[in-house]
């Protein structure tokens, strides 16, 4: 299909052009002596006394020059590469929820429930990585990633996401993926995949830049990730909010190359608007899928890897408004030419996870998946010889044409209805989320990854006993 777009050519060069001004005339605060020095070393002009780096257009045209166009994300044992960047789509599930949905209930997330939601994602077929469904609570805060790490390299085979909270955290998960990984320099051993934010507005905070440089270091892609607030931390127009995060991401590209050269950086975005009557940021508005569509157009312009949030919705509970927020935000992302689409099992504005809601995303992201394949018009699609065959109040039914095609024309659900209601009723009388939970007791009483080598179940465990030791 032809992709959605919001800005045209020149509305992008100006955002960019305005982003290199911004860059190296009003400049960035980053909270960190040393990386300051780094840039003053590189050719940024920097203020110690405010903490403020301008950074010239050369430097970054530089950094978007020798940044990677793609990348190959490997599964846990580095293997089944796929290439990240240019027309890929690669799902991976929600990140970093707070709390987990069970019984009409918010409960807070679990070391288990990381594990259970590893497990199930390895399930199901549309989603390609794994991501932190919910951050653990009841293991120590400081390494509660860590522990994250065990339990999803223990239940799933596929590739994974973090967003290390702290430099500590990072340096804990980056030794635990060479350790597992047994390389020294994970730049060709991409297992792992990272994310790092600066502050809105222009700002990196001493934690933020440590993730992105211990990642950087690694060889570890990162996804920078601007969250501007339309309205609180940028202005409230969304061309400036698309201008704070342009310029944001570019200072954290530039720091990035100047750590490692050819270290692949993602061109994030978690598209935010601030709702003034009930003081809250939404992710699911019409704002923010216009965004998402230019957003996509921005990174595209760099010919970056495009990551943005979806499927995503504002809702509390399994109702209509989750069904068609999710629907929407999935589909700008997915036909603007996003590559990495992050958010699955998640609403409440990301703050809740559900195992049921897992699967549905599934469901929803297969049925978007054949919406953007679109009609493929051959010889063979248009069966002109078999039409003649056939003749008038014929009928195609026992045709090997119509066989021979079933399965790969159709997407075939495996929870949504199509059953007549009396047919309906006689099979079940189910409802979809009823049909979801119990895909999840199916998946999480039968499915088992292949496991861990009790080598590397030691040696994660006495890494993680090492951390939780030490004090961030």
């Amino acid at each position: 299909m032809s992709r959605l777009e919001v800005l045209s050519k020149e509305e992008i060069k100006r955002i960019h052009g305005e982003s290199l001004t911004i860059l190296e005339e009003t400049g960035v605060k980053i909270l960190d002596e040393d990386t300051l020095r780094m840039l003053s070393r590189s050719g940024v002009d920097v203020d110690f006394n405010n903490n403020l780096a301008r950074f010239p257009e050369s430097l970054v045209k530089e950094a978007l020059r020798s940044c990677p166009k793609s990348f190959i994300a490997l599964n846990r044992d580095k293997e089944n590469g796929v290439k990240i960047g240019g027309d890929s789509i690669y799902i991976v599930s929600g990140f970093y929820a707070s709390y987990v949905l069970k019984g009409g209930k918010r409960m807070r997330g679990t070391v288990e429930d990381v594990a259970n939601f590893a497990k199930i994602a390895d399930c199901l077929k549309n989603i390609n990585a794994v991501g932190v469904e919910v951050l653990p609570q009841d293991v120590p805060a400081h390494v509660s990633e860590l522990y994250a790490c065990y339990a999803m390299l223990d239940n799933t085979t596929k590739h994974l996401f973090f967003s290390p909270n702290t430099q500590f955290s990072a340096k804990g998960l980056v030794e635990i993926i060479k350790t597992f990984t047994g390389e020294e320099d994970l730049l060709k051993t991409q297992i792992v995949t990272f994310q790092s934010s600066p502050t809105s507005p222009l700002t990196w905070e001493r934690d933020s830049l440590g993730v992105l440089i211990e990642s950087s270091k690694a060889g570890i892609s990162c996804n920078i990730l601007p969250e501007p607030l339309a309205g609180a931390t940028s202005p409230i127009t969304l061309a400036a909010v698309l201008l704070v995060h342009n310029a944001e991401f570019l200072s954290g590209l530039v720091i990035s190359h100047l750590v490692r050269k050819g270290v692949p950086v993602i061109y994030g975005y978690s598209p935010t608007i601030f709702d003034m009557r009930e003081v809250s940021p939404i992710i699911a508005s019409p704002e923010t899928i216009a965004l998402r569509i230019a957003h996509a157009q921005i990174g595209r312009f760099y010919g970056l890897p495009v990551h943005c949030i979806a499927p995503d919705s504002d809702a509390h509970c399994h109702d209509e408004q989750l069904a068609w927020e999710k629907i929407i935000t999935f589909f700008a992302a997915l036909n603007s030419g996003v590559n990495i689409l992050i958010n699955s099992g998640m609403f409440s504005t990301g703050l809740v996870a559900s195992y049921e809601q897992l699967v549905i995303d599934d469901e929803i992201i297969g049925f978007l998946l054949r919406v953007i394949k679109g009609i493929e018009v051959t010889t063979e699609t248009l069966a002109v010889d078999l039409i003649r065959k056939v003749g008038p109040r014929g009928h195609f039914l026992n045709q090997m044409h119509t066989l021979r095609h079933l399965r790969t024309e159709y997407w075939f659900p495996e929870l949504s209805n199509r059953a007549t209601y009396d047919n309906w009723l006689r099979k079940s009388g189910k409802d979809i989320v009823t049909k979801a939970r119990e895909k999840v007791s199916k998946y999480l009483k039968e499915h088992k990854a292949p496991e861990l080598s009790q080598e590397n179940k030691r040696k994660i465990q006495e890494i993680i006993k090492k951390f939780e030791k030490m004090k961030s």
